[in-house]
């Protein structure tokens, strides 16, 4: 091999690891995370002090407001809340997504913006059509 092509590869080669670490680095904060959450604890002066499973509709909405986002009638997401878990607050998960069945809350999970961006995402699509198929 001529020394011209080493040293353009040699180059390209220094270029691309170069231009490459800054994206490893931002993409770690990027990804999309959730973390499951069994209370949700808020601030006693509101009068509610915690949301659990089981808490009503009525309770959640007294006690947190109007969701900043709605991603489906069931699904709302809350912003400004805190982990005890550190692993959670490093992926920034400050987004609490409240899952509610027949009025009441099902499901909390801790998320963080990547995630309900996702899940946005998801639930803007249209349903898919399901096809099926049979062995004659």
């Amino acid at each position: 091999m001529n020394s011209r092509l080493v040293s353009v590869l040699c180059l390209a080669a220094a270029v691309g690891t170069a231009a490459l670490t800054p994206l490893a680095a931002a993409s770690k904060h990027h990804h999309p995370c959730a973390y499951a959450c069994k209370v949700a604890w808020l601030d006693p002066a509101g009068g509610t002090d915690h949301i659990a499973s089981g808490t009503s509709v009525t309770i959640v909405r007294a006690a947190l407001g109007s969701p900043l986002r709605e991603l489906a009638p069931d699904v709302w997401v809350y912003r400004g809340f805190h982990a005890d878990l550190d692993a959670a607050n490093d992926d920034d998960c400050d987004m609490l997504i409240v899952t509610f069945a027949h009025g009441v809350v099902a499901d909390l999970k801790l998320v963080n913006e990547a995630a309900v961006g996702i899940l946005a995402t998801a639930a803007d699509k249209p349903a898919r059509t399901r096809r099926y198929a049979s062995a004659r």
